[in-house]
């Protein structure tokens, strides 16, 4: 322990100035980006729920949407009238259903998966920050080790 104590003092002393304030300059940097990237994962946060919020309104509306369509198939049947074709646009209309409802679901589930790792990305930026803060200390406990 000594020998590697004695090894990083010396590695400071011999290139001092210029070490310091690369390393210096690192810390200022990494501390740069995690403020940075903590303000971005907020505001992105923010957009996805807003956004699953959204599609969660979207498939109440395609699930009325398909109430209409069934009520359409009922009611064109009544009325007994083939030449209106009536019964052929409800009809594709639940192909029509089914498939943009299929697609609010992949993207729900693409906004869930996103919100997921934006929450992965903030407990790593608060990490690193922790392990940014311990490495200084210890780099300011080695310069003050007394030789």
């Amino acid at each position: 322990m000594e020998m590697i104590t004695y090894f990083v003092r010396e590695l400071f002393e011999n290139n001092n100035e210029e070490l310091t304030q690369n390393v210096s300059f690192l810390f200022e940097l990494v501390h740069v980006y995690n403020k940075k990237l903590s303000e971005l994962v907020l505001v992105i946060e923010k957009t996805i729920q807003k956004s699953i919020l959204h599609l969660n309104t979207l498939e109440g509306q395609i699930m009325y949407l398909g109430y209409i369509q069934i009520y359409g198939i009922i009611e064109s049947a009544r009325s007994n009238d083939e030449s209106s074709g009536f019964t052929e646009i409800f009809l594709q209309l639940k192909s029509l259903i089914a498939n943009t409802a299929q697609e609010v679901s992949d993207m729900k589930q693409v906004s869930e998966r996103f919100f997921t790792d934006n929450r992965i990305l903030i407990n790593e930026s608060k990490e690193n920050e922790k392990m940014l803060v311990k490495l200084e200390d210890e780099i300011s406990d080695i310069n003050n080790i007394e030789g």
